[in-house]
């Protein structure tokens, strides 16, 4: 029997992150970089999808995987008939008449619909990010005991040299690298964060790092906007002091889009929420002056 992929490897019990999936909206968008950043914390969307139903598909996909640990063959094995019959599927082309439907900005390429390698990013994105994020509020609550955050990435073939530059290293939970580059960081990013006690970092020789002066901001390209023109978006990274192979300081840069941290903007977003709801409250009651 397989083993659930990022549930076993996090070991972490998943009521926070089917509780942080749970609590997002459904929100059609043309491209992936039309809902940014901490925006993602309320929402669910998958770029090029404009069918309603279809994206209620996939959400209910990725719920049931959250609740009972499906691994990425038994969610594509579910969803690859659904999306089939419902015509969401194989390239953006008309397959009576060979025309082709929609295309990526400034592009002539037909768009891609569903296929098990977009199916794969979108489970391990999602199921990646909510795991992260419902960690998040537990590292928070736990910070008094294990106030020490230790960087942990998979280190394998697949494992970018920047990410792999910052495994094992340990800042303090409050530490700003952390607003930033709190996992995951970029996509395919199967990086984690470990809390860490005083006693254990001398049990393993761990050193407690700072970002200071060395957190570093830079402009990445963001995708084409829809008339095809170059987007540009800025990314907080941190110079790892180590070197890559062509004696060049490797800098961890986070990508476009995932430059800050998904569970602290989940947080943000029930905070602003329940603020919102206590106004609506205090004025049909008549009580207080509404939301600060």
């Amino acid at each position: 029997m397989d083993k659930p992929d990022l549930a076993y490897a996090l070991q972490l019990p998943p009521e926070e992150a089917v509780r942080y999936f749970q609590s997002k909206g459904l929100v059609l968008t043309k491209s992936w970089n039309k809902l940014w950043q901490a925006a993602h914390a309320s929402a669910f969307t998958v770029a090029h999808l404009s069918m309603l139903d279809v994206l209620l598909d996939l959400f209910l996909g990725i719920q049931a995987a959250l609740q009972t640990g499906s691994t990425e063959r038994q969610f594509l094995k579910l969803l690859i008939p659904i999306l089939q019959a419902r015509g969401w599927w194989g390239k953006a082309i008309a397959p009576d008449t060979g025309e082709v439907l929609e295309t990526y900005p400034g592009s002539n390429e037909p768009v891609q619909y569903g296929s098990p390698a977009r199916l794969r990013l979108i489970y391990q994105q999602n199921m990646q990010m909510a795991y992260m994020a419902g960690r998040h509020q537990g590292l928070i609550e736990g910070a008094w005991a294990t106030p020490f955050w230790q960087y942990v990435a998979v280190r394998d073939a697949a494992t970018r040299p920047s990410h792999a530059a910052l495994h094992g290293r340990v800042w303090r939970w409050d530490d700003p690298i952390w607003i930033t580059l709190y996992p995951p960081n970029d996509w395919g990013c199967r990086c984690r964060v470990m809390p860490r006690s005083q006693r254990k970092l001398e049990q393993r020789g761990l050193t407690v790092e700072s970002s200071a002066d060395r957190l570093v901001t830079r402009t990445v390209p963001a995708g084409r906007e829809p008339d095809g023109t170059q987007r540009w978006a800025e990314v907080t990274g941190i110079r790892t002091g180590r070197q890559a192979d062509n004696g060049q300081e490797i800098v961890m840069l986070p990508g476009a889009g995932w430059s800050y941290n998904p569970g602290q903007a989940w947080q943000d977003t029930l905070a602003d929420r329940i603020r919102e709801r206590q106004g609506v409250l205090n004025k049909l009651t008549g009580t207080g002056n509404g939301p600060d």
